[in-house]
């Protein structure tokens, strides 16, 4: 340390006895016109300066490279320390520059289904609601969301405004029911509920198939017949249909189907994964 403090002043001596001949013994001396002696003055005044930068880089190299590890090492810790905030932060520009979400909403990210009532930089947060999808109930528990999770887990929008989703509805079978007169029941229920919806659904796929030339599928509800591993039979009905829809068509599609086959069939359950958006 003292040395290099020695070696920065023999330096600066140096430099400046260097300077000081150069300004007041050669170019006084020297046959030039003013113009030009300041000129000289001023080149000489920058390749000393330049010197005495290096000069003082190359005595305290050691010392700088030390200074410099510290900084990477301080750095690094930094870094570590707010990894989770990094990620977070990340996250947050990222579920902002892909419009995924947006205050009201109702989403699932991983376990946590909820409406969104708040969202930052750094976190979601949630109004949770049942994690059955069918579920419309709210728990009265928040769930805050950190927005980190958004870059290794999807987001599932279910308030897609305009979007057409593809919902399935499963009705299990009591022992002994007519598979063919409930599949056939089924099928005429849901067509009569979703009829009043069909140029909806049909014109959300033309105007998709415009913008993305997407290829639509079968439009028209499915039902087929599903068996589970202990022979219980169950008929799984696949539709189309407006997101906002979904509640109420789930309702009436059940309700109907329940009030012509009651003493036939269990308790139905509902279940549903988007499909277009």
């Amino acid at each position: 340390m003292y040395s290099q403090l020695a070696s920065s002043l023999i330096l600066i001596a140096t430099l400046g006895v260097v300077w000081t001949f150069i300004s007041m013994v050669l170019l006084r001396r020297a046959p030039l016109a003013a113009t030009d002696r300041r000129r000289w003055r001023s080149a000489g005044r920058g390749i000393l300066i330049l010197a005495l930068f290096f000069g003082l880089i190359y005595v305290w190299a050691p010392e700088l490279r030390t200074f410099a590890l510290s900084i990477v090492a301080f750095a690094v810790a930094i870094v570590i320390a707010t990894k989770e905030l990094i990620l977070c932060f990340t996250g947050g520009i990222y579920r902002l520059a892909t419009g995924a979400s947006k205050i009201g909403d109702r989403v699932s990210i991983g376990d946590a289904r909820g409406e969104i009532i708040d969202q930052t930089l750094l976190a979601i947060t949630l109004q949770e609601m049942g994690h059955d999808e069918t579920s419309e109930t709210f728990t009265g528990q928040r769930i805050i969301v950190p927005n980190s999770v958004l870059l290794a887990t999807p987001i599932i929008n279910e308030s897609t405004n305009s979007g057409i989703c593809l919902r399935e509805l499963v009705v299990p079978l009591q022992p002994g029911t007519n598979v063919d007169a409930a599949q056939t029941t089924l099928l005429a229920v849901a067509r009569d509920v979703l009829d009043p919806l069909s140029a909806k659904i049909h014109s959300f796929w033309k105007h998709l198939n415009e913008m993305v030339e997407a290829t639509a599928p079968g439009l028209e509800p499915q039902v087929n017949v599903r068996v589970t591993d202990h022979d219980k039979i169950s008929l799984v009905l696949h539709f189309f249909v407006p997101a906002k829809e979904w509640p109420d068509v789930r309702n009436k599609i059940l309700e109907r189907y329940l009030a012509s086959r009651q003493p036939q069939i269990g308790a139905p359950v509902a279940t549903g994964s988007p499909s277009a958006t």
